[in-house]
């Protein structure tokens, strides 16, 4: 039935895109380039990379990972969790994976958890936070968490610099859901 009600919501999103789409022109009075491109300018930070250790273990796991072996991808991550000479960086890569093996195998409740722990650890660098809440918001969608996941998705925005329109799509559907329509008729029109 949920399934269902999706379904309709999603395609009833989709068929109302050719009445909110139209060009938006901006306005160049007082228009300034140069503070444009600073307000897109983020705080650049290092990639953190794993030890050269994890690194081995990570790349053991990918091919457990592209054929969906999700037991044995499992078990060789979980040297990471066990050994205390791993790092921080390390151990946020670990919840990374181990929430993506959750997602794909529908454990959302143990995905959700995973990737809070990598956004609360100091391991993870920005990028990977930032993929770990649009997972988290795409977990709680599902969940039918609408609030939650809009909370994600506008935390995803302030820290992506190009968002997706996928991820614009995303949030205008919450707000349907949430049948807050002004919200979600500025975010399809943003997506689009």
């Amino acid at each position: 039935m949920n399934f269902l009600i999706k379904t309709i919501v999603i395609a009833t999103v989709i068929s109302l895109m050719p009445l909110v789409t139209s060009v938006v022109v901006p306005e160049y009075a007082g228009f300034n380039i140069e503070a444009a491109d600073d307000k897109k300018k983020k705080k650049r930070t290092r990639v953190k990379l794993p030890s050269k250790k994890a690194q081995k273990i990570l790349q053991t796991v990918q091919p457990f990972l592209e054929e969906e072996l999700w037991i044995e991808a499992v078990e060789v991550l979980a040297v990471i969790g066990t050994d205390p000479k791993f790092t921080d960086t390390d151990r946020a890569r670990l919840n990374w994976y181990m929430g993506y093996i959750y997602f794909a195998q529908e454990k959302y409740r143990l995905a959700i958890v995973e990737y809070e722990k990598l956004l609360n650890s100091g391991g993870a660098d920005d990028k990977m936070q930032n993929q770990a809440r649009f997972s988290l918001a795409q977990l709680a969608f599902i969940q039918e968490d609408y609030r939650k996941s809009v909370k994600y998705l506008l935390q995803w925005i302030d820290n992506e610099d190009e968002p997706s329109s996928q991820g614009y799509s995303l949030i205008a559907t919450a707000y349907f859901q949430l049948e807050d329509f002004r919200k979600s008729k500025t975010f399809i029109e943003t997506a689009i």
